[in-house]
């Protein structure tokens, strides 16, 4: 069950500091980058 726990700790974590990074990087080239992505232009 420890094993469990720590795989899904670990993929959280991972997928946490990602979308943090990703929001960082569209905050800053959101306007450039709204023209190529459309997944950018909804936030």
């Amino acid at each position: 069950m420890k094993i469990i726990q720590k795989i899904i700790n670990e993929t959280l974590i991972t997928f946490g500091i990602l979308t943090a990074i990703f929001a960082i990087l569209t905050f800053f080239i959101g306007d450039q980058a709204a023209s190529v992505s459309t997944l950018i232009q909804t936030i």
